[in-house]
């Protein structure tokens, strides 16, 4: 219920400004501001503001290479992307890109979906051969952070897309194939199950 979780963010303020904790702060700006991403009535801009303040509160505390702060700058670039602020976006990714390779966490999923975000923002400004390499980069990333070598199929299919649109028809055909075989092993396996 997003009321509810309006109002119990609310509370959480309220107890903030009585009992002031910026590790707590920043947290409770983060929770708002993915709640105002998620809830359709919600403003992108506030979101971003919101998870701005979370960001600065981290910097002050020194607190800049945990989970927590590169979560923080993944939703920054969401919000600023969905406050149709691509290029805002775009840096704010760039940001959580660079943290995350000296965190020495550059080949996890986490990496994978931060450079996969970025391309969506760079393919919302028609930047398309732009959009293609970080989609790419974006897949080996994915492939590297899975033993099995299993791409998700949101990052294929939207490489492959726009390896066509830049009328790169071998990636495009190759892609579009590895999705087609990963699909057919996943029903395969799924027949599997039931016998």
């Amino acid at each position: 219920s997003y009321d509810d979780a309006y109002r119990r963010a609310a509370a959480a303020e309220s107890l903030l400004r009585a009992h002031p904790d910026p590790e707590a702060h920043a947290f409770c700006l983060a929770t708002l501001a993915q709640l105002q991403l998620e809830e359709t009535r919600g403003d992108p801009q506030e979101s971003a503001d919101d998870v701005g303040r979370a960001i600065q509160i981290r910097d002050s505390l020194g607190k800049t290479s945990d989970a927590f702060y590169m979560e923080l700058l993944e939703t920054l670039g969401g919000a600023l992307d969905v406050a149709k602020r691509q290029r805002e976006a775009i840096n704010a990714y760039h940001r959580a890109s660079a943290a995350l390779e000296s965190s020495g966490r550059g080949t996890t999923m986490e990496a994978a979906v931060t450079e996969h975000d970025m391309a969506l923002s760079l393919l919302r400004l028609g930047e398309t051969a732009e959009a293609e390499r970080a989609f790419h980069d974006a897949l080996i990333r994915a492939r590297q952070s899975d033993p099995t070598g299993r791409v998700p199929a949101q990052p294929l299919i939207h490489y492959a897309d726009v390896a066509m649109d830049q009328a790169d028809f071998d990636s495009a055909t190759k892609y579009f194939a590895v999705l087609a075989a990963q699909a057919t092993a996943d029903t395969d396996r799924s027949v599997s199950y039931t016998h």
